[in-house]
């Protein structure tokens, strides 16, 4: 039985977003020197990807930003774009965290 990209990509969903998050917090814990610090960005960061994957799916699964720009309404969204979008935007969310915490650091 061979197993379809997607499928492949759905077993994977849960391991990468668990690495994800265990090697950024362990790096934030290391860059801090704070464990509620880390945790606090991990978590502000995960509420931005949810109200991300939440306005994809009203855009795009739902439809409304395909009547907004007269276009037909998709099926819905892949596993594949899930996987990147999560890695893409939680990259950049925490990437902005980190700006903000190193200079908050900086004038401590």
């Amino acid at each position: 039985m061979t197993l379809s990209a997607d499928r492949v990509i759905m077993h994977s969903l849960l391991p990468v977003i668990l690495a994800t998050l265990a090697s950024t917090f362990v790096l934030l814990t290391i860059f801090m020197k704070s464990v509620l610090v880390s945790l606090k960005a991990i978590i502000l960061n995960l509420f931005c990807v949810a109200a991300a994957y939440g306005f994809q799916v009203i855009c795009f699964q739902d439809g409304w930003g395909a009547k907004l720009v007269h276009l037909f309404q998709p099926t819905g969204s892949t596993p594949s774009c899930s996987l990147i979008c999560f890695c893409a935007l939680f990259g950049l969310s925490m990437d902005y965290e980190v700006f903000i915490l190193s200079a908050v650091r900086e004038s401590c």
